[in-house]
């Protein structure tokens, strides 16, 4: 992903199917440079303060991106997955993409040749390179 490159201004995901988190896993976001001062975690934690073991009154969120964690991260959602962010590493996000067109392209096709003669239309675009777009 080169969310800088193409100038995103916030993301978030989950790692609960796609990296084989299971329940509890962790949800992660991205946040610009230039918004991490103006925004404001509405869930606060104590591992998003500036000084963690403070625990006084008051709750002063870190610097950086640190600032959006909110409590202690689930370590066993973590664990499970470490195989599957090798896995992605080495096969590379070009190749699941290509992966992700062609199940959707066959799923595509089998919609028209099964559904279509009953009149189900496919609602998301035809075209891959649009299909997922919001």
């Amino acid at each position: 992903m080169q969310l800088d490159a193409w100038d995103v201004d916030l993301a978030v995901g989950c790692t609960y199917k796609y990296l084989n988190g299971g329940p509890g896993s962790p949800a992660f976001v991205y946040v610009a440079a230039r918004h991490l001062s103006d925004l404001v975690q509405p869930v606060q934690g104590w591992i998003g303060a500036a000084d963690p073991f403070l625990m006084g009154p008051d709750y002063a969120p870190a610097e950086g991106i640190r600032r959006f964690l909110s409590g202690t991260p689930p370590i066993l959602g973590m664990l499970a997955m470490q195989d599957m962010l090798a896995l992605l590493d080495e096969a590379g996000m070009p190749a699941v993409r290509a992966k992700s067109e062609g199940l959707t392209g066959y799923a595509v096709q089998l919609a028209e040749e099964l559904l279509g003669p009953a009149g189900v239309e496919l609602a998301s675009p035809a075209d891959p390179e649009r299909r997922g777009d919001t």
